[in-house]
């Protein structure tokens, strides 16, 4: 009997704990059901709204408000590796320098060939990455941007070699950058001033401006913060104030002559923008900007010359915005050719191409450009998303399923447990019933019979 007790005792503790164990399944169960779609929304706005904000990001990107030119030239047979650029207003022609050449392009005042004017092959004369014109003074300065060496030569004063313009030289002088001497990003800029000296930029780590003398005498240096980089200058005689070009950044600013007070600032429908110019002596006065193709481990850029109708002050930062339509729009010779050249690379042309644009002689524009990447990027991007989201989804999925399916045959455990003791219990029933009998009978019996049984 005691074991009988023991055992029953010992089958129903079993049976509650198969019970509590079915309970908290079952709860366990029901609280991820409750939770997973919970956990995929969250997650399904998580990526909407990085969707979104990409999206928006790349389109303020692609649609900024940038001037547009009346006139876009592929220059690559002319300057190879346009870096540099001026306009004289002695000579009403536009001198271009290049990274490795040695010698200037001159062209009329639409970005027009007319001939090469040459200088020697010396170390002072490697790398050039800036020119400048001081007319009142006739001189052409180049500058070395490794070495920090500036050179100057005679305006319009030539010597004749086997056929070729050489320039004649007068002298060099080296410029002290404070805080550098980064060969990678040295002399980047020039322009010549009213008084005869020269502004000079040195491209980044540190960006600087110095106010040098026409002999490399320093006045001045200031750090601009305002800008990616530097990379070229421009003094503008009309409105005494200076134009001031990045390519890190895509745009050019507007600054008083110190370079660090901005007056106005315009983004540029270009990628890698290198030298700049101002002509007030046409009729509109016209901005000029050259491209540099050079783009170490990244898809090449391509070798461009700009002409645009010169902004007015205070028509630019009141249009930065990727709302509000450009301002600038008008028919421009040569660009759809421009746009076809950069296409070619797989880069996106930010120039707005219009039926009234000129295209060269015996050439076609195909208007069905290639996808831009960023909207490439964009898709890539929305097809990772999802396919993580699906297969988080999937994951999620898959344990409600197992927890579901272990709820499940717990609780079978627990009825069948307590089916099992129930049986148990039926049959020993009528054994328990029989013995107590047997022992009812027993006590009944006479002493001496009981004597001879045992």
């Amino acid at each position: 009997e005691t074991n009988t007790r023991d055992e029953h005792k010992r089958r129903t503790q079993e049976t509650k704990r198969g019970e509590r164990r079915g309970r908290e399944r079952e709860k366990a169960r029901v609280g991820t059901m409750r939770r997973t779609p919970l956990l995929l929304r969250r997650a399904w706005a998580a990526m909407l709204l990085a969707t979104a904000l990409f999206v928006a990001a790349a389109s303020g990107r692609r649609h900024k408000s940038c001037i547009q030119p009346l006139l876009a030239r592929y220059v690559p047979d002319t300057i190879p590796e346009p870096s540099g650029l001026s306009f004289s207003s002695t000579t009403r022609r536009l001198l271009a320098n290049c990274d490795h050449c040695h010698y200037l392009t001159e062209m009329d005042e639409l970005g027009g060939f007319t001939r090469y004017l040459r200088f020697s092959h010396t170390p002072a004369h490697k790398d050039i990455e800036a020119v400048a014109v001081d007319d009142a003074l006739a001189r052409i300065y180049i500058a070395s941007e490794g070495s920090r060496i500036v050179s100057y030569f005679a305006l319009d004063d030539y010597t004749e070699k086997k056929g070729e313009l050489y320039l004649n030289e007068l002298g060099a002088f080296h410029v002290d950058t404070p805080g550098t001497t980064d060969e990678q990003s040295g002399l980047e800029g020039m322009t010549a001033l009213p008084n005869s000296n020269l502004m000079v930029a040195n491209e980044k780590n540190p960006k600087l401006l110095l106010n040098i003398s026409n002999s490399g005498q320093v006045h001045s240096v200031v750090q601009p913060k305002y800008l990616g980089d530097i990379s070229g200058l421009a003094y503008d005689a009309a409105l005494d104030l200076l134009w001031v070009l990045s390519d890190k950044s895509e745009a050019v600013f507007l600054t008083k002559l110190d370079g660090m007070t901005i007056v106005d600032r315009w983004d540029l429908p270009c990628k890698n923008p290198e030298g700049i110019a101002i002509n007030n002596l046409h009729q509109p006065p016209l901005m000029y900007i050259v491209t540099d193709p050079s783009a170490p481990l990244k898809i090449p850029y391509v070798p461009l010359l700009f002409v645009f109708a010169k902004p007015q002050p205070g028509s630019g930062l009141s249009h930065n915005d990727a709302i509000i339509p450009s301002p600038y729009s008008a028919p421009c010779v040569g660009c759809r050719h421009v746009c076809d050249e950069i296409r070619k690379t797989g880069r996106h042309c930010e120039l707005e191409v219009s039926p009234n644009d000129t295209l060269h002689v015996g050439e076609t524009s195909d208007e069905s450009a290639s996808i831009p990447p960023l909207v490439l990027a964009a898709t890539a991007m929305v097809v990772g998303l999802l396919f993580l989201i699906g297969c988080a989804t999937l994951a999620a999925l898959l344990y409600a399923r197992y927890l579901r399916a272990n709820a499940v045959s717990g609780s079978k455990g627990a009825v069948l447990s307590q089916e099992m003791d129930t049986a148990a219990d039926d049959s020993e029933a009528p054994l328990v019933a029989e013995r107590e009998r047997g022992s009812l009978e027993c006590e009944q019996l006479p002493g001496h019979v009981l004597q001879d049984d045992a």
